[in-house]
């Protein structure tokens, strides 16, 4: 989550992302269940874009891991779901 600007975001986007990955791991949450435990409209919309980013991220890592993908077509993919975040 770091290598995706999670320090760039303020205090509150930091402590609702921990909160919405503990939801997911703890008790399965998926993605759009996580994100309707946020009252703030604005900041569920951030969250949305940097939750769905961090879910690509995995896959492309686990991809690039198991040789379904190039590792340079892993980073490519991983450096541009970074720009998205950031």
């Amino acid at each position: 989550m770091q290598g995706l600007g999670l320090r760039l975001q303020s205090e509150e986007f930091q402590i609702e992302a921990r909160h919405l990955i503990t939801l997911m791991v703890t008790q399965s949450y998926t993605i759009v269940q996580a994100l309707e435990t946020v009252p703030n409209d604005i900041l569920r919309e951030k969250l949305r874009i940097f939750m769905y980013t961090v879910q690509l991220s995995a896959a492309v890592v686990a991809l690039r891991e198991t040789g379904s993908i190039t590792r340079e077509r892993g980073n490519d993919l991983l450096a541009f779901l970074q720009s998205l975040s950031w």
